[in-house]
Parts: C-alpha cells; sequence; structure tokens
C-alpha cells in the first residue's frame, strides 16, 4: 500500500531528525516513478510537519484551478450538465465537502436533471419515487439543494454576464467566482 509505505517513510526521516541524526536537508526520497507516490507522499509530511518539495513536472491541466475554469469555460459554452458540475465539485474549489458533493451527484443520477432544470430548487425525493421521505431522506435532499444553490446559481449568473461579452468583462467574471 502507497499510503503505508509514504507513511513509514516519513516516520522514518521523522525520527532520524529528531534524534538528531540528519537534518531535513540532509534527506531525499527518490523513486522510478514518483507520481503514484505524490499524494501519499504530501499527506504523510505534512501529517508530521515534515518540510519537504516535489521536483516533479505537472501538466497545467492537474491542477485544480485549471480543472475549475475548463469547467466552467465549458458549462457556458455546451450547456451545464451533472457531468460537468461534478467536474467542479471535484476540483475541490466550490467549498463543498466531499460528502455534500457525493449526496449532490447522486441526486442528480436518481433525477437526471436537464439543462433547463438547473435553476430550479430540488424538491423530489433523493431516492427515488416514493409516497413520502424519511427524515433523512428530507435532510438528504435539503444537502443536495444546499450544493445545487451554492454551486449552480454563481454558475448561472457567470454564464448570463458573460454571453455575448468581451475578454475584460469575461475575467471579470471568472475573478467573481472565486470571491
Amino acid at each position: 500500500d502507497r499510503y503505508e509505505e509514504a507513511e513509514y517513510a516519513a516516520a522514518e526521516i521523522h525520527r532520524l531528525v529528531r534524534e538528531g541524526h540528519l537534518r531535513w536537508r540532509d534527506i531525499a526520497v527518490i523513486s522510478r516513478d514518483a507520481s503514484p507516490y505524490a499524494d501519499p507522499i504530501e499527506m504523510a509530511c505534512s501529517k508530521l510537519s515534515i518540510p519537504y518539495f516535489s521536483d516533479q513536472t505537472v501538466s497545467a491541466a492537474d491542477h485544480a484551478i485549471i480543472r475549475f475554469l475548463i469547467g466552467v469555460i465549458e458549462c457556458a459554452a455546451y450547456g451545464v450538465t451533472a457531468k460537468r458540475l461534478n467536474v467542479l465539485l471535484k476540483s475541490e474549489l466550490c467549498g463543498v465537502d466531499q460528502m455534500d458533493a457525493g449526496i449532490f451527484e447522486n441526486y442528480t443520477f436518481v433525477w437526471d436533471i436537464q439543462p433547463d432544470e438547473w435553476a430550479q430548487p430540488f424538491f423530489a425525493n433523493p431516492s427515488g419515487f416514493k409516497e413520502s421521505m424519511s427524515e433523512q431522506e428530507t435532510e438528504t435532499l435539503a444537502r443536495a439543494e444546499s450544493v445545487r444553490k451554492r454551486l449552480v446559481e454563481p454558475l448561472l449568473s457567470f454564464i448570463d454576464a458573460t454571453a455575448e461579452t468581451d475578454a475584460r468583462t469575461f475575467c471579470e467574471e471568472v475573478f467573481k467566482l472565486f470571491c
């Protein structure tokens, strides 16, 4: 398991420095292919407050902000779909925790939300066609609706504000999405 390997290596590094055998700058972790270890190493080092630097080439498309911007532009150019909204949510730049993002994704899958329905509040049972909602289903619906409002309403405002506009206004509206 890569996470266990990274945690073990981080613990050993921490021990060596703590016992005074080495300094942080004296240590290097080298791997033939570091990409599968990038997240595990980052998490393990962060957990133990180990300063680290990773010298690996990363495509611009791998950065969350770029994935988010591409998703926003695709929504504006081709329409808002559940798939595109989930790309935005998975960028983790929307301020929505992963549990609520999953609830939103499940709701949109169950109800197959169409492009003209995104502006409307969610109201249907998140479990599908049922006569009534349990207390848990009511809470799940409220959480899905909260994500819709937080994600979709600013996005639709962005799309309206940037339709047939110049580059300056477009950039200003992109900036507003982050503020």
